[in-house]
């Protein structure tokens, strides 16, 4: 995959320098811009298909269209046949062509015929044309200075605050960080600076932005399937995913998901699979264990110990798009021992939403879940957006100073409970907010930030469509969750790992924390202004003796280290 970066209604060759410096970890093998006089459009890129000749920008036969794409496009060689049968001329095998020749043959909705993880920015003339994928795989952030006519997009913000940009914090959205531990509905930290929201497309022309779903998932068809067709639904999938010209490898959990993948990875695959495991000192990973010694993959563990949390302030400057998630930590490990020997890593998101993998899919499904769905709304809609010991209103009304009591953060939640499907709903939120904005926001932040793709299979858009549709009833049966997949990959994953109960992946951050980062984040935080140092240091000191604030801590801690990177511009040293 690449970066991509661009500026539209100004010229500054300096800038696009910039921009393009800030994203050399996201591509560090080549990269290009094209200057016009209307916009500049650049990329920095990790050769994965084609490395040879697939050099970005790619523009159409005539030179006149151009495009940068941090893409894979699954489908592309189908696309490509197509279009070469109505007239056009191919200089590449990559797959970011097809794309452009397709905008050539039909406009925006070439958008609504690629199947990959994608963001990309066409320049026509005095039109620039951007797109993401179906599922946010891809992320792709925007700023539109409207008055002075300036326009700003890149793969991740820290390009876009190379630009004339004040960096200010977003009220509202700091309330719904601190709710939900990362920020939702296409909203970033920084005020005035968006997300494309997945399965959404953007065109900017004469200083005007016009944003349209292009995607919508139906589920209004629900249909039996056979375990027989989830199964190949699923090694599609995966073989679709180990697509490419370079070395690739997969992150292994221990959970079912991950080991789906990997056993598939090792089944299509002409060479023993490269996989990655990171280890907690007190944590005996069975599953993980079991697995490699039935199936002998080549298998590297990673230690998470005390002194792995020296990397979170790097690990903050690569996740601008600040989440409070600690998973972040092993993530991030995973990719930097991968790059080593591959560039393309594989991994099990996605599969929960879809198969009722989340433990409230089998809360919902209880008699005490459906006497609680007659309660007060906030107090239901809290637990099922996936809030996990967060603060409560009256502990942020404490933390955050000038409180904005009139912001409601679950006003984005509640257009998913309009109707009385609410296994669907809750799907459909986690699809759209949670996945994005959170996991997927962290597996190609950290991944990325080591010059690694991240790959994710269960997110195939045939597979996805499909199982959209399958009953309940096949997703949970008798209380096991992802019934259905688990019975697709009998015989493919070792038995122990088939059967086991969903195990959250969680980090021992109780053991992590340094004092030298809480002394910084401490102080940063009481420079801000923002909030009540009082009620912090209550907390850390209540923490430090019993362990209950844990998470509370952490978000405060990794919001302190990106304050001080993003807006003060301070280097965090450790």
């Amino acid at each position: 995959m690449c970066g991509i970066f661009g500026i539209c209604g100004f010229e500054d060759t300096e800038l696009m320098k910039r921009m393009r410096s800030s994203l050399n970890h996201r591509g560090p093998d080549e990269n290009g811009i094209v200057n016009e006089s209307f916009a500049s459009i650049g990329s920095t890129r990790l050769s994965i298909i084609d490395p040879d000749k697939g050099k970005q920008p790619i523009q159409n036969e005539d030179g006149n269209i151009s495009i940068v794409a941090n893409c894979e496009i699954y489908n592309f060689k189908e696309l490509k046949e197509e279009l070469e049968k109505k007239g056009h001329k191919f200089s590449t095998d990559c797959d970011t062509e097809v794309i452009v020749h397709g905008y050539e043959e039909y406009g925006v909705d070439i958008v609504k015929r690629l199947h990959g993880a994608f963001a990309f920015a066409v320049l026509d003339g005095k039109k620039l044309f951007m797109a993401r994928d179906h599922f946010g795989i891809n992320p792709l952030f925007y700023y539109h200075d409207k008055p002075n006519q300036r326009f700003l997009f890149g793969s991740e913000i820290k390009a876009i605050l190379e630009g004339p940009y004040i960096r200010e914090i977003d009220k509202k959205s700091l309330i719904d960080f601190f709710t939900f531990m990362y920020v939702p509905n296409g909203n970033t930290l920084f005020k005035d600076i968006f997300q494309l929201k997945p399965g959404h497309l953007l065109v900017y022309e004469d200083n005007d932005l016009v944003i349209n779903k292009y995607w919508n998932l139906d589920t209004t068809d629900e249909q039996n399937i056979s375990i027989t067709q989830v199964k190949q639904l699923v090694e599609n999938a995966v073989k679709r995913r180990m697509m490419s010209d370079v070395p690739i490898g997969v992150s292994l959990s221990g959970g079912l998901d991950s080991s789906i993948v990997a056993a598939l990875t090792a089944k299509y695959s002409d060479e023993n699979v490269k996989t990655y495991s990171v280890v907690f000192d007190e944590v005996d990973d069975v599953n993980t264990k079991h697995f490699v010694e039935q199936l002998n993959p080549d298998h590297h563990e990673i230690f998470l110990t005390g002194e792995s949390i020296k990397l979170l302030p790097k690990i903050v400057y690569h996740n601008d798009n600040l989440i409070a998630d600690p998973t972040n930590l092993p993530t991030y490990l995973i990719s930097q021992e991968a790059s080593k020997k591959v560039k393309v890593i594989l991994t099990g998101e996605g599969a929960d939403f879809q198969f009722g993998g989340y433990n409230l899919f089998n809360v919902m499904l209880s008699s005490e879940f459906n006497r609680m769905h007659q309660r007060p709304y906030k107090r239901w809609l809290r637990y099922v957006s996936l809030l996990r010991d967060d603060f409560d209103e009256s502990e942020k009304s404490k933390l955050i100073n000038s409180y904005d009591t009139g912001h409601n953060p679950y006003q984005y939640l509640q257009k998913y409970f309009d109707n009385n499907d609410l296994f669907g709903s809750v799907s459909t939120l986690i699809r759209e907010n949670y996945l994005p904005y959170n996991l997927l926001n962290k597996t190609n932040s950290m991944y990325l930030a080591n010059g690694v793709e991240g790959r994710v299979p269960f997110l195939d858009l045939d597979l996805v469509t499909t199982t959209a549709n399958i009953p309940t009833s096949l997703k949970i049966k008798s209380g096991v969750e992802k019934w259905i997949l688990r019975e697709s990959v009998k015989g493919i994953i070792p038995e122990k790992c088939r059967v086991a109960p969903k195990k959250p992946f969680s980090v021992p951050i109780e053991n992590l924390f340094g004092n030298e980062l809480k002394d910084i984040a401490f102080n940063v935080l009481q420079s801000t202004n923002l909030f009540n140092i009082n009620y912090i240091n209550e907390l850390f000191e209540v923490n430090r003796k019993e362990k209950t604030y844990s998470r509370q801590v952490w978000s405060l801690l990794v919001f302190g280290l990106w304050y001080n990177t993003f807006i003060n511009k301070t280097k965090n040293e450790y």
